[in-house]
């Protein structure tokens, strides 16, 4: 398996909330399927095991895109169409105090 470097998985991640939809509308085929093959794998590899379940890490969940929109204690993980502004961009560019993976 390919381990991502950081800067892949921001890259990944920006594109990805880029592409989400600034309204309620369902997001398109397209992005639907980058989500699928670019970034679940990354979350189930990196995130999923500390951050899903009934207790999870910080409060954040990232198994569900309402998990991410919610964030956990501090604040919304994903910023719909500003990736720059959201959480875990920042965060797994070691950016922010909290740096993940």
């Amino acid at each position: 398996m390919v381990r991502f470097l950081p800067a892949a998985i921001s890259a990944l991640m920006l594109t990805a909330t880029a592409c989400l939809p600034l309204s309620a509308a369902e997001p398109d085929s397209k992005n639907v399927e980058f989500f699928e093959k670019k970034i679940r794998p990354v979350l189930i590899d990196k995130c999923i095991d500390c951050h899903s379940g009934d207790d999870p890490e910080s409060g954040l969940r990232v198994d569900s895109l309402a998990g991410l929109i919610r964030g956990g204690e501090r604040g919304p993980a994903i910023v719909i169409g500003k990736p720059e502004q959201s959480m875990l961009v920042r965060t797994i560019r070691h950016g922010e105090l909290v740096k993940m993976p």
